[in-house]
């Protein structure tokens, strides 16, 4: 990839799309497989009767992966950003 930034040839072009089509092919056979080992599990959940892990199981594959900030203002009204999970810990924090 270095030798395509420095001189971007055609075969050098060439042989970085073929690597971001494989790339790109397994991420998605992952995804796929991962989505189905998900699946099978819900109906697993399904066939033993157990009502609460797969209603809470199927919210979590619809609602999908969300970011969470920890963001607060402190006494000064500037935003205060930590690493942390707790933002309530926050010291000088509203």
């Amino acid at each position: 990839m270095t030798e395509f930034l420095q001189r971007p040839t055609r075969t050098f072009q060439r042989e970085y799309q073929e690597k971001r089509r494989m790339a790109k092919k397994r991420c998605s056979e992952s995804k796929r497989k991962w989505e189905q080992e998900k699946l099978e599990e819900i109906e697993d959940l399904a066939k033993r009767q157990e009502t609460r892990l797969l209603y809470k199981k199927t919210g979590q594959l619809k609602k999908g992966f969300q970011p969470r900030t920890s963001l607060c203002k402190n006494i000064k009204i500037t935003i205060v950003a930590r690493r942390g999970r707790n933002p309530k810990k926050m010291d000088g924090a509203l």
